[in-house]
Order: C-alpha cells, then sequence, then structure tokens
C-alpha cells in the first residue's frame, strides 16, 4: 500500500441474529451424519433421570420445565394407546420436582407436544386419542377435547389472542381452540396429503407450518373465529420435505430438510430460501440419521438434534459454524424435546434412555465450514513500474491453514537501457493470512529515485511443499505521470493465452494508453493488435518479443478514434494488460488498468455500478466474434431496490458502442447503485465498464473524497461461480474498501464474507441476498469493528478476503472497490481499483 497509517473507527453490524425462543416438533425423517465429534461427553452433558420417555418440552416463567412423557414405544405414534407422565423439573440443578400421571380411567393417552398458555397451564396433544389435553397444575386437574377421528393431533402452539392452534398430522388439517368457550374448528388444506406437522409463530404474528409428506412449509394469519379459507393459507416449495420448524426475531423460519442432510431457511419478506449442508456424509454407505427437534438461541445458533445417531448439533448462520455433541448413550434416541433457557443453556430428552440433559451454553466448539476461495500455483503480471514516482506492490493472500512460500521472479529493464535483468525472491506468507511485497525494495528502486524501470512478475507456489496456491493481486501508483497522481490494481492471471480481446482502446484527447506484453516464455513471439471500429479495422500494429521480455505498444500514436475494440493475437502464449491515464476527462483525472479477457462471451456481469451525482458510468460493448454474425444485446439493469430494465441493442461484426447507463438508469425504482448483465442472443462479445467518479463518504468521523476512473472487464457468465478471492484490501486511514455483490439467480443466496488480515487475525460475515438484487458490503467498517486491536500497525488493517455461498448450484458476482485520498502523506495520490474477484480455473 502507500502511507499507512494507524486509525480507528466505530461501525454497525452489517448483519446481525437476535433472540429466538420457539421450539417446536417434527415428526421425523432421515437427517444427517456428522463429520466429527468435537465434545467429550463427560465434560459438557448433566443428566437427569426421567420416568417415561420423555419427548415434548416446554419452559415456565418460574424457571421450571415441562417434559411430555408418554411412554410410547413407537415415534412419532404409539403402537398402543397407554397413559403418560408429564414431568416438572428444575431448570437451575435439573432435578424432577413432580410427576404429574394422566388421570387413570379416562380416555387420555401419551401426551406428546405440549405448550404453555398465560396462565401456565400446560396443554398437550394427544396423537393416539385424537384429543386436546390441558393440565393445571395448581390444582392437579386435567381436561381434554376431542378432534375428528383419526385427525392425530401433532404439533400445537398459543397464538398472540391466546387461542391454541394445532396440526393434524393424518387428518390433514389445522385446528384451533377456543380456551374460553373451549370450541374447535379443523380446517382442511389446500395439498392433499400435506401432514402437517411442526408449527412456528414468527415475531408479526403469523402461523407457520411443516408439511410432513410434501417438500412444503405454509402460513396463515390466525382469526378469532379459527375458520380459516383455503385462500387464506399459503404453501411455499422448499428444497426438501421439512420436519420441525422454528422461527427467529429478525422473522427467518428454520426447518430440518430430513435426508436431504440440510437444514432451511426461509425469509418471509421476499420468499427467498437457502439450503445449509450440515452432513459429512451422502450416498446410500451412510448410517441411517434421523432429525427431530430445533431452536434457535439468543445468539442466534440453531440447533437441533440426531435421533439415530444420537447427536445435539448447531450450526451459526454467522460464520457457518457447524458442531455436535455425541450423547454416549446406545440408546439415547433424543427427541423433539429441544428448548434453550434463558441462560443459552440446551437441554434435550433422551427418549430411549430416560434422561434429560444440558448442555451448558458456549461449551459445544464450532468449526468452521465455510470454504475458502480459490487459489493458483502460478500468477502472471505483464505491466509494473518502479522509481521514478512510481510504487508498486504485490499482495500475497495464503487462505489455507498452511503456512506457503511464494517465489516471486522479477523481469525487467531499467530506463536507458536494453539488457533484461531478472531477481527471484522468496517471500513466506504465514497460514490464513497476508503479505504486502514493496516491489520498489526488492528492486532497490524507490518511488523518488531519478532512475526507473519497466516490471514484469510471476509469483508461483511449489504444490509438493503442501501449498496448494496462494492469491496475488498488484496494486501500482504513480506520482505526477502525465501530470496524474493515481493509481490502480490488477488481479494476476493464472494461466497464459495466444488470444486476448479488449472492449474498449481509449485514446481520446487527455487520454494515455499503452499495451504491455510479456512474454514468459523461451523462445520469442509475434504479436499483432487490431484495432475495431464501425464494422472494420481502422488500425493494426505489431511486434517481435523476446524470450522473458515485455514490450510495451502505443495506440494513442496511431491517431484512432476516440474509442475503439482490440484483439491481439501471438504465436504462442503470452500476457497483455492495457493501462490509460487520463487527464481532466469527464472532469477527472486517474489511472485504470485492465488485462485482455482471453475469450469471447454471450453473458457478462458487473456487480459493481453508480450513477449518482459526480459520475458518469458507461458500458462499452464490442462484437468482435469471427463468425461475423451480428449481436442482438440486451443490457439488463438492476437496482438495490429489486427493481430493474432491460434494453435492447444490436450490434454489427466488429462494431462497438459506448452505452450510457446514466442516461438509462432512470426507469421507475431505479437507484444510483446498479449492477448489469450483458447477453448477446448472437455474435458473442466482449464488455467493459468506465466509472469516471467523484467519490465523497463519510464514516467513523473520516470524510474521503477522491475523483478518479475504474475500467472493469466483466465477469463472464456466472456459470455456477460459487467462491472468489480477493488478496488486496486496505482499511486505514485515508482509504475505504466495499465489496460489491450481484446475484443473478431467481433464489436467495446466503454469502460468507471471510477476512483475513495481515496479522492472522480473521473473521467471518453472512449476507443474505434475494434472487435477482444487488448487495454493498462496508469492508472498512467490518474490519475495523473485527479485527483492529489498540496498538496496532498496518498489517492489521491489510485485508484480502474470501467470499463464497455454499449452496450446491448457486452463483454470484463479486467486486470489491477500494477509494483513496493520501493527501495529508509524503506521497499524494487519490483514485480508486475496481477487481472482480477470483473465481478459479
Amino acid at each position: 500500500m502507500q502511507s499507512k497509517q494507524r486509525g480507528v473507527f466505530s461501525f454497525p453490524m452489517v448483519r446481525s441474529w437476535l433472540i429466538v425462543v420457539v421450539c417446536i416438533v417434527a415428526s421425523g425423517l432421515a437427517a444427517f451424519v456428522w463429520m466429527m465429534h468435537l465434545q467429550a461427553h463427560a465434560m459438557t452433558l448433566s443428566e437427569y433421570p426421567t420416568t417415561l420417555n420423555p419427548q415434548g418440552m416446554v419452559l415456565d416463567r418460574s424457571g421450571h420445565i415441562w417434559v411430555s412423557e408418554p411412554g410410547c414405544t413407537m415415534n412419532p405414534l404409539c403402537q398402543t394407546a397407554q397413559l403418560g407422565v408429564i414431568g416438572e423439573y428444575s431448570v437451575a440443578d435439573g432435578q424432577k420436582i413432580h410427576d404429574f400421571a394422566e388421570p387413570a380411567g379416562s380416555l387420555f393417552s401419551s401426551p406428546a407436544f405440549l405448550a404453555l398458555d398465560q396462565n401456565e397451564n400446560i396443554w398437550f396433544t394427544e396423537p393416539n386419542s385424537d384429543a386436546i389435553g390441558e393440565f393445571m397444575p395448581a390444582t392437579n386437574s386435567w381436561k381434554q377435547w376431542n378432534t375428528s377421528r383419526g385427525a392425530v393431533p401433532y404439533g400445537l402452539l398459543f397464538d398472540e389472542h391466546g387461542n391454541l392452534w394445532f396440526s393434524e398430522i393424518k387428518g390433514n388439517k389445522i385446528g384451533f381452540l377456543n380456551p374460553t368457550t373451549h370450541t374447535i374448528v379443523e380446517n382442511a388444506l389446500p395439498s392433499s396429503n400435506a401432514q402437517p406437522a411442526g408449527l412456528a409463530k414468527t415475531p408479526d404474528g403469523t402461523i407457520w407450518f411443516t408439511e410432513h409428506a410434501q417438500p412444503q412449509i405454509g402460513s396463515f394469519q390466525p382469526t378469532s373465529s379459527g375458520v380459516l379459507s383455503q385462500t387464506t393459507i399459503t404453501e411455499y416449495t422448499v428444497t426438501a420435505r421439512p420436519d420441525a420448524i422454528a422461527a427467529d426475531q429478525t422473522g427467518a423460519l428454520w426447518y430440518s430438510e430430513g435426508d436431504a442432510g440440510s437444514i432451511g431457511e426461509f425469509f418471509p419478506a421476499t420468499g427467498g430460501q437457502a439450503s445449509f449442508k450440515v452432513t459429512g456424509c451422502t450416498g446410500a454407505s451412510c448410517p441411517r440419521s434421523f432429525i427431530a427437534g430445533i431452536v434457535v438461541d439468543s445468539s442466534g445458533k440453531i440447533w437441533f438434534d440426531d435421533t439415530l445417531q444420537n447427536t445435539l448439533g448447531v450450526f451459526d448462520p454467522h460464520t457457518g459454524g457447524l458442531g455436535n455433541l455425541k450423547i454416549e448413550h446406545v440408546h439415547a434416541s433424543p427427541r423433539e424435546g429441544l428448548v434453550v433457557d434463558d441462560q443459552n443453556n440446551i437441554w434435550v430428552t433422551e427418549w430411549g434412555a430416560n434422561l434429560l440433559a444440558e448442555l451448558p451454553g458456549g461449551k459445544l466448539t464450532l468449526v468452521n465450514t465455510v470454504q475458502t476461495g480459490p487459489v493458483s500455483s502460478h500468477w502472471y503480471f505483464a505491466d509494473g513500474r518502479v522509481g521514478q514516482g512510481f510504487r508498486e506492490y504485490l499482495t500475497i493472500a495464503n487462505l489455507s491453514s498452511q503456512p506457503c512460500s511464494a517465489t516471486v521472479h522479477y523481469f525487467y529493464t531499467l530506463d536507458g537501457q536494453t539488457v533484461n535483468q531478472q531477481k527471484s525472491i522468496v517471500v513466506q506468507v504465514p497460514a490464513a493470512s497476508r503479505v504486502t511485497e514493496p516491489v520498489n525494495r526488492d528492486l532497490a528502486l524507490d518511488a523518488s529515485n531519478v532512475q526507473g524501470a519497466s516490471v514484469s512478475s510471476i509469483v508461483s507456489t511449489d504444490p509438493s511443499s503442501g501449498c496448494t496456491g496462494v492469491m496475488v493481486e498488484r496494486p501500482l501508483y504513480a506520482s505526477h505521470f502525465h501530470g496524474v497522481s493515481s493509481g490502480g490494481d490488477v488481479l494476476g492471471l493464472t494461466h497464459l493465452s495466444s488470444t486476448y480481446y479488449f472492449a474498449d482502446i481509449p485514446t481520446g484527447q487527455g487520454i494515455f494508453t499503452s499495451l504491455t506484453a510479456f512474454n514468459p516464455q523461451t523462445t520469442s513471439t509475434n504479436l499483432t493488435i487490431s484495432y475495431y471500429s464501425q464494422g472494420r479495422v481502422v488500425q493494426s500494429q505489431s511486434l517481435l518479443l523476446g524470450a522473458m521480455m515485455r514490450g510495451t505498444l502505443d495506440p494513442t500514436a496511431l491517431n484512432l478514434p476516440a474509442h475503439v475494440a482490440a484483439s491481439v493475437t501471438a504465436t504462442q502464449e503470452i500476457m497483455v494488460e492495457r493501462s490509460s491515464y487520463y487527464v481532466n476527462t469527464n472532469g477527472v483525472s486517474g489511472a485504470a488498468e485492465v488485462i485482455g479477457s482471453q475469450r469471447l462471451g454471450r453473458d457478462w456481469l458487473f456487480a459493481e455500478g453508480y450513477t449518482g451525482t459526480g459520475s458518469i458510468e458507461n458500458l462499452t460493448i464490442a462484437n468482435l466474434d469471427p463468425t461475423q454474425q451480428p449481436a442482438d444485446v440486451t443490457i439488463t439493469l438492476v437496482s438495490k431496490t429489486g427493481s430493474s430494465q432491460s434494453f435492447p441493442i444490436t450490434l454489427t461484426h466488429q462494431s462497438q458502442i459506448v452505452w450510457s447507463v446514466n442516461a438509462n438508469n432512470t426507469f421507475s425504482g431505479s437507484s444510483p447503485e446498479v449492477s448489469a448483465e450483458v447477453q448477446s442472443s448472437g455474435g458473442a462479445i466482449i464488455v467493459q465498464r468506465e466509472i469516471y467518479y467523484r467519490y465523497q463518504h463519510t464514516a467513523g468521523g473520516q470524510t474521503l473524497s477522491a475523483n478518479g476512473v475504474t475500467d472493469v472487464m466483466g465477469q463472464m457468465g456466472p456459470d455456477n461461480k460459487m467462491s472468489y478471492s480477493f488478496a488486496e484490501g486496505y482499511t486505514n486511514l485515508h482509504y475505504q474498501e466495499w465489496l460489491t455483490l450481484q446475484n443473478p439467480t431467481a433464489h436467495t443466496e446466503i454469502i460468507y464474507i471471510t477476512l483475513l488480515n495481515g496479522y492472522g487475525r480473521s473473521y467471518i460475515q453472512s449476507v443474505m441476498m434475494v434472487g435477482k438484487s444487488r448487495s454493498t458490503i462496508d469492508i472498512t467498517a467490518l474490519v475495523q469493528q473485527n479485527l483492529i486491536k489498540s496498538g496496532d500497525d498496518f498489517p492489521a488493517y491489510e485485508v484480502s478476503m474470501s467470499v463464497v455461498t455454499q449452496n450446491s448450484g448457486d452463483s454470484f458476482v463479486a467486486e470489491r472497490p477500494l477509494y483513496w485520498n493520501t493527501e495529508t502523506t509524503p506521497f499524494v495520490t487519490q483514485g480508486s481499483s475496481d477487481i472482480p474477484g477470483y473465481p478459479g480455473d
């Protein structure tokens, strides 16, 4: 980076998870298998004896746990009806206070699941008696009300008005009971054979239920009469058959997904959903599994149990962390009874062992399951410069848990000389960390040096050493070059090519553009650059490039139109970059660098974009398809509001258009923050995005202003790209860093951002994105709040990122805008760099 100064700010979190105290039932289906056991049983779990096969639980206001003990021989339905027990236990020590047996000689049988009314009377379902029961502890009295024969009432809860709602798993109905009038109403579901099971209530009072036999969940607004028409019951398709369900106070629903080995999350506000894989075993050889209860604690962690595997599990949606505890009893068979008390202690019923178990809050270690972003063993950079007002860095990120040794090979030529020099150094990158390597220091040419050098670089690792690869970017800053004090950043290439394409080579007034080619091969190569405008080749250039050499071409000297497209072809694989310096262009001065695309495409995505005051955004699109067919192009703009608009254009062969996003980003619901997708149904195209900006943003008491230009090659069609890596990033004084995400799919995705700084500290943040949306994350805020400690120096502010989604089939696009202005430091530059993430090869 440039001058690094210490500064600490305070920012709000992007996402928080709040308290949840709802625990509801599930009929059971096959569940998941954990990969490892993290805690010894004796270290964490306390167990207390019960009387008859404990199942459902509810927690009262006095710190007592009430447990249904049906004494059943089969779950969820007993083979024969028998009297059961409702037990009362102390949260303080887990000891039994009292057993209350159902009255003998009555029609009561096998209490299944419990709910507590406002007077702390216990209500319960009786699947075997087709009845709803009420137990009044103060008087040890019992009452019972019958449902339809064969209904099999199952889960139950109270609405905001004190009325009781219950599911009828065999009757395929949602039931209602008014505790005052004892009126029972039974409402048929729209779907036949839905088998409603678990119930939950969101903070707005909406009641939700799972459908045991269908991959669906449903909802309804409770009525005072208990009557629901089928049109007032809404059903939503989910990814697997849901069992247990719970709601958090953000309004999200959580449910187990049975033998899919996952748990689901549903967002009522948008209809979006996400699924989190929580099994380490797939296929027919996996042990049988059975997810039962589910509950969310006050920190937002999701707890659930596995009947057949005898495990208690937890998932942290904020970090993607997973943990479990193996219950040692062979026949523990934890059931739907799962609650969390006000101290975040977890209580679970061991049905087969006649035990009530307690896991103290925070005693279960979580293992981070969020995947790291992709890396590579080789990175190539064609351009670079040190001395004479230039500062160059290589930022190297090691995303793995093992240290890496990276070799940097420099190929450079001193100004005024023709002899190419080489130098290699070894950089040690600690595990889960990043290093900023100063190229000026390595080549002993400070920015103040009157002599400069042009540099190309290769960064490599040896996979046989145990290091699978690293992530590398190259920030480059210039002071008073063509009168411009700015800079840029590029993501290196991991593979070379003999063909490169550029949608835009700008050479208008006040613009200085060069093309740099680097030949890392051991033999020389010939390359040809063709420039296109208005359906024809308007100019061309050739270059003989020696082995292990770099060369520079000046298209500005060709008297080209202000904007042209270009293709580069070589007789062997090389690398080509374009750098441009803008002097008072569209009212700003700055620098931008872009690496050519190695192929054309028919789907290009841009997560970032801004058309607010002081910013001019253009999409430059060129049709260079060798088949010479026209390109029928559709440009779709997506605002942060979720509104979108599509615009059709047609491009003939070898033509280019500079398309104004500002002029078209005026549709209903549009916002200055805008993402774009450019698709062609005909010829293959190449697309870049330029933004001329006047940036100003205040955060943490610091106002940063910067002017400049960014130029970004689009991300070619998501193609199930589920992860990205970023090596560069800086969040100290004079810098503001962002992450822009684009979800081009139609469904909701949960995206995990893992930050790693120069001290090896890490932080994970999750972001929910609905389909066809964009989101902007304040990375400076996350770093300042979560990775900085008192007394830290600049390595704490140097940050690399992994950005991933864990759901199979999901895809998204990620860009990292970074703004700076070092006007109060000795080396003064201002500007921005914008990098699409590395999606892997």
